[in-house]
């Protein structure tokens, strides 16, 4: 059976904060601060993805490509 495409995208977004933290050596609190969010945010963000705004998913994709 396929996926939503709700459900693929926040497999996608998980993954690309994977790649980033991964990439960068980064902890949860060290990535929420270079993206200029507090922790608590980030991390209620990371547990309802789809309320991830979608500035902050670019600012993750540009960390993903350097």
């Amino acid at each position: 059976m396929e996926k939503s495409h709700s459900v693929q995208r926040a497999e996608e977004l998980r993954i690309l904060i994977a790649t980033v933290k991964i990439k960068h050596k980064l902890t949860n609190a060290q990535l929420a601060k270079k993206i200029g969010v507090p922790l608590g945010t980030f991390t209620h963000w990371k547990s309802h993805i789809e309320r991830f705004p979608v500035g902050k998913i670019w600012l993750l994709e540009v960390m993903a490509e350097k």
